[in-house]
């Protein structure tokens, strides 16, 4: 799961370098667990087909 914002994303990531360098973490989480959470989320798509068609310049370009 990954983090739901970009400020956990980056406390996840240094929290995951400092168990990497064999400190102690403030969570106390796993590695795998860290790695999880400091990972970006993938992108969704957030319109159909139609809207990348028309963004690529496809079916329908828009007029200027």
């Amino acid at each position: 799961m990954p983090a739901t914002s970009e400020k956990e994303r980056k406390f996840m990531g240094a929290d995951l370098a400092r168990k990497r360098a064999g400190k102690k973490t403030r969570t106390g989480m796993s590695e795998s667990d860290l790695e999880d959470f400091a990972r970006k989320p993938k992108m969704k798509a957030r319109h159909g087909a139609a809207a990348l068609a028309r963004r690529s310049g496809g079916c329908c370009p828009q007029k200027r």
